[in-house]
């Protein structure tokens, strides 16, 4: 896709298909630099960090975001809690000192 507009998602050779609504969807890609520095990783590269955003492997480092993997119940992955408003991401942050 070259664009999305109000009227529908166009292709670069214009192809154009109409739409209402567009949801666009995109992977992404994590840097190497943590698995680089010996932070424990998920196989997606992801920073593994506990419930209070913390690499798991270095205490002193968090991660939030894209560059963080949480698990939940069951091992899975979990991010719903990962979700938190800045103000209380910082909050928490300031406990921890």
């Amino acid at each position: 896709m070259e664009a999305v507009k109000p009227t529908g998602a166009f292709a670069a050779d214009g192809t154009s298909i109409p739409a209402d609504v567009t949801v666009w969807s995109a992977g992404f890609a994590v840097h190497s630099i943590a698995a680089d520095t010996g932070q424990e990783v998920a196989e997606t590269g992801r920073i593994v960090v506990d419930r209070t955003v913390c690499s798991v492997s270095r205490p002193n480092v968090y991660a939030a975001g894209d560059c963080a993997y949480a698990t939940g119940p069951g091992c899975r992955p979990a991010g719903h809690w990962l979700r938190f408003h800045p103000n209380k991401l910082g909050k928490m942050l300031e406990k921890r000192q």
